[in-house]
């Protein structure tokens, strides 16, 4: 259900998706209106089936938001791409619901990507609620990066260095994603090479995304001058499980499309591996015990584990895979 019109030809339309964060989107719904002013634009919320009162107040409060009500959890991904073809910005603005970017922000971003026409789509510095440094690039999944992670390298790679905690450079790139948090995405891109991958649920969308984005001969613009705080997982951090797995589900489904069957099966023999060596270093006394998992990192690792196993999955992402990098042809007019 929408609450007006379409109005045609904005220049930007601000999407926002939510799932059970009332008061988080209530705020961001505030500030969001404050940073607009002046702007041609239009905001959009969609409600994955909050049980919140989310809907509700939104339409109270806000009634001159577009707002959709789904009566399932679509997802990040299935959401945005509902609403991205209902909307009428020739720029989408993707914003998290716990995510409130700051003033002059917003312009920024819109004037970094008209003067960069080849950029699909313009990262933002995304800052933590205390202002601190929270992420502005990070490097696209790869074999090489799940090794380090699982063998823990990663970790010491970090203490020792602090260009980890760098922003990326403003300009266009080819070697970093950005967060979808707060990202904004040209309407041509989104016409070109369609919307996100829905086999990705909670993690991995805008990833793969930006990658297709580079594949089909754009670039990723990021703005570090331009920046917004993020309260970073206020939508999924009651189930920490849950997120884990699913970050893992990405990385399988990531691996298959833009490295191949070889990619996907070293990344599971590499997750195994480190997983088991985890469990027996870190978590063998509850095994000595034989008492069942208590801590979250050993049920999480059996988890995983068990994944890797999931043969049935295997081939299941191998065929998504197959039918995402060849799509049938375009049937010709008579």
């Amino acid at each position: 259900m929408e609450s007006l019109s379409c109005r045609p030809n904005v220049v930007l339309s601000v999407i926002i998706v939510s799932y059970n964060t009332r008061e988080l989107t209530l705020r961001c719904l505030e500030t969001l209106y404050e940073r607009l002013d002046g702007l041609d634009a239009e905001v959009w919320l969609v409600d994955n089936a909050s049980q919140d009162g989310s809907v509700a107040a939104v339409q109270e409060t806000f009634p001159q938001a577009h707002l959709i009500e789904s009566d399932r959890n679509l997802g990040f991904g299935a959401a945005n791409n509902l609403t991205m073809a209902r909307a009428n910005g020739h720029f989408f603005l993707l914003l998290n619901s716990d995510a409130f970017p700051d003033p002059g922000a917003i312009p920024s971003l819109l004037a970094f990507a008209e003067q960069n026409p080849d950029a699909a789509a313009v990262g933002t510095l995304l800052l933590n609620a205390d202002r601190s440094f929270q992420e502005l690039g990070r490097p696209y999944y790869s074999l090489r990066q799940e090794f380090l992670n699982y063998a823990g390298i990663s970790r010491i790679l970090e203490r020792r260095s602090t260009t980890h905690r760098q922003p990326a450079p403003t300009g266009l790139h080819t070697t970093l994603f950005f967060s979808g948090a707060c990202l904004l995405i040209r309407r041509e891109v989104f016409e070109q090479i369609g919307g996100f991958d829905e086999a990705f649920f909670f993690y991995g969308e805008e990833v793969d995304w930006q990658k297709r984005m580079l594949k089909a001969g754009w670039k990723i613009g990021c703005l570090a001058e331009a920046t917004a705080v993020h309260l970073h997982g206020s939508s999924g951090s009651r189930n920490r499980l849950r997120l884990t797995l699913s970050a893992q589900d990405a990385i399988d489904i990531y691996m298959m499309k833009h490295e191949g069957i070889l990619g996907a099966l070293s990344v599971r023999v590499v997750t195994f591996g480190g997983c088991m060596l985890r469990v027996v270093l870190r978590d063998s006394r509850y095994l000595l015990r034989l008492k069942q998992p208590e801590s979250f990192p050993l049920r999480a690792g059996c988890q995983l584990m068990m994944k890797q196993l999931d043969v049935r999955k295997f081939i299941q992402r191998y065929r998504h895979a197959r039918r995402q990098n060849n799509p049938p042809p375009l049937k010709q007019e008579s």
